[in-house]
Order: structure tokens, then C-alpha cells, then sequence
């Protein structure tokens, strides 16, 4: 694993230690700060992920939906060089 460091100030420093003890009473085992900091970084991704609007959550659906018919096989190269 590779380690950094990050420079914070006191006060954000205090705030990420209330959220790590909170996380620690949640689940009952010792949080570090790079779980911290994980967690609020999921919880940031996804709300992120709720403020699409309809029309971009349905074709995001779309796009991910399978056709019978339309597998990897059906994707091909073409070759132009001869037209």
C-alpha cells in the first residue's frame, strides 16, 4: 500500500474525527481515516448518481439493457480502404 499525506486545517481536521467516532459507535469497530474519508466519498457518489435528471436515468437504462441478437460477436471492424 502506498501512503500520502494531505494537509487539512484544525477545524476540518475536528470534523472528520466527530464523523470517524461516529462511524466507529455505527459499526462497532475502530474506523481509520481512510475509511472515513471512503465512506463520505460514497456517500457523496451516490447522491450524485440520484440527481440525474429522467431522461438521462432511462437512457443510462437503455444503454445498460442486453438485446438478444446484439452480443460482442455482432460488433465488427471494417476496412474502408477499399471503397
Amino acid at each position: 500500500m502506498v501512503y500520502t499525506t494531505i494537509r487539512v486545517k484544525k477545524t476540518t481536521l475536528a470534523r472528520l474525527s466527530a464523523i470517524v467516532a461516529e462511524l466507529s459507535a455505527k459499526f462497532r469497530r475502530r474506523i481509520s481515516y481512510d475509511e472515513a474519508i471512503n465512506y463520505l466519498i460514497n456517500i457523496y457518489n451516490s447522491k450524485r448518481k440520484l440527481e440525474l435528471d429522467e431522461a438521462t436515468q432511462e437512457l443510462i437504462k437503455m444503454i445498460r439493457t442486453s438485446f438478444p441478437g446484439a452480443g460482442p460477436e455482432d460488433f465488427k471492424e471494417y476496412d474502408y480502404g477499399d471503397l
